[in-house]
């Protein structure tokens, strides 16, 4: 449990420091579009939080788990240039709550198997 212990506060101090530039240079743009296609419940209307965005946003509050989700949109919407999408204010953590559970769990599992098979066929020996 000493090494499970340690392990762990080096990851967060790594989280800390870590940037979502990083996985943006990764994830490509399809896989987010297609993610958000796999929401559980997929809509039509126009919102302050489109689709694939909600998908940066999960993936950010699991790396920035420590912040509100207020400093994540504001981080993320600095990060990924769209903060123009809701001006000045961010959307209510009530409304990022409620995006991240019309995405659902299914989603961010397609997405995970798009990395996956990517980084099999990338890495592959």
């Amino acid at each position: 449990m000493h090494i499970i212990g340690n392990s762990l506060r080096v990851l967060e101090h790594s989280a800390k420091s870590f940037t979502i530039e990083v996985l943006a240079t990764v994830l490509k743009p399809e896989w987010l579009r297609g993610a958000a296609a796999e929401a559980t419940r997929p809509t039509e209307r126009h919102r302050s939080l489109p689709g694939p965005f909600v998908v940066w946003l999960v993936i950010a509050m699991g790396l920035f788990r420590t912040l509100s989700i207020q400093n994540v949109l504001r981080r993320l919407g600095k990060a990924l240039g769209t903060t123009s999408l809701w001006g000045e204010e961010v959307p209510a953590s009530a409304s990022a709550a409620e995006a991240r559970n019309r995405l659902g769990f299914g989603a961010m599992r397609w997405l995970l198997r798009q990395l996956q098979d990517w980084l099999l066929v990338k890495y592959r020996d």
